[in-house]
């Protein structure tokens, strides 16, 4: 007989033996998630697939409020179909009302209000995340990592590129480029790079056991959305 092993990891350091080993014997194999203007065509066929439709503007702001796995994002549209009830095409304003909003999603939320200087609202959506048990470091490395798009975006917005050469580049539905494209040109280069080396700085203490978490991200905020 033989015996076949599975191993599912959610990361592999591709340097180890063991993986080595599993290349030389096996097969590795790597399921990526699909890309965000991907997803969009995919939620279009799976609606017409349950009897519904919606405009390429709505599946790109359902794929906005998921998680990236299409299980979850499967989910949302259950749920939305079922709220639609007979009517055919579920609207941008069924999304708002019954999509369970993503980690990714909030933390947009909360860069709009420290782009508009609203500690008190940002404080709010970070207190929601905790609540919803978000972990305290995947919602610094959002932070970080939406920062770190802001300033990609700004730079090619002064370069000329408009709102398709952001999608492309991104590699998100232009729906969701006109968004990033509007947070960036909240904030001036200075602010976005300040947001940026201010949270290396705390990332930096928590590592070091000067601070937690959650202090951290709370000061990064108060002073992003200082007056």
């Amino acid at each position: 007989g033989h015996v076949c092993l599975v191993f599912i990891e959610k990361e592999i350091d591709r340097r180890s033996k063991y993986v080595s080993l599993a290349e030389k014997h096996g097969l590795v194999v790597q399921f990526d998630f699909r890309k965000p203007d991907e997803l969009t065509g995919w939620v279009i066929r799976k609606l017409r697939e349950m009897k519904h439709d919606a405009s390429p503007r709505t599946a790109a702001m359902i794929v906005d409020y998921c998680e990236p796995s299409m299980d979850d994002i499967l989910n949302e549209l259950s749920k939305l179909c079922a709220y639609a009830g007979e009517r055919k095409t579920i609207n941008e304003d069924d999304v708002a009302k019954v999509c369970t909003r993503s980690i990714k999603s909030r933390v947009f939320d909360l860069t709009d209000a420290l782009a508009a200087k609203q500690s008190r609202a940002a404080l709010s959506i970070l207190n929601d995340m905790a609540a919803l048990k978000e972990p305290m470091p995947r919602i610094t490395f959002m932070i970080a990592r939406q920062f770190r798009q802001l300033i990609q975006a700004k730079l090619m917005v002064q370069e000329g590129a408009g709102r398709n050469e952001i999608a492309s580049f991104f590699k998100v539905p232009p729906f969701i480029a006109g968004k990033i494209m509007k947070q960036a040109a909240g904030f001036d280069m200075d602010s976005l790079r300040k947001a940026v080396e201010t949270g290396l700085e705390l990332d930096l203490a928590v590592k070091n056991g000067r601070l937690d978490d959650r202090t951290a991200i709370e000061l990064l905020i108060t002073s992003l959305s200082a007056k």
